[in-house]
């Protein structure tokens, strides 16, 4: 549906349509794993909204911003990008800023 939206917009994103399938094959089994995290289904919900809304969308801009303002902190934006990857939103948020 949402690469439907970057052609239908006439967006110029090469590539997208493999960030998105690659989240649909990543993403739940970050879920299932991260269920086990919590007892209540009420308190999972609201930790995994917290955290596809802090890692999703904060941390590509902040990793994005430190990489590209000072070349000293580029290394730490490299080190962050790597720490968050393993979390699928927060990769396919990054993977569409780098190609855009």
């Amino acid at each position: 549906m949402a690469a439907i939206g970057v052609h239908a917009f006439g967006l110029d994103v090469p590539g997208v349509e493999l960030l998105f399938f690659a989240m649909i094959l990543a993403n739940p089994a970050f879920l299932y794993f991260f269920s086990f995290l919590f007892d209540k289904d009420d308190a999972g919900s609201l930790a995994i909204k917290m955290v596809y809304f802090l890692i999703g969308v904060v941390a590509p801009i902040t990793v994005s911003i430190l990489e590209i303002v000072n070349p000293d902190t580029k290394a730490v934006g490299q080190a962050l990008r790597w720490v968050f990857y393993p979390i699928p939103v927060f990769s396919l948020c990054y993977g569409y800023i780098s190609i855009s």
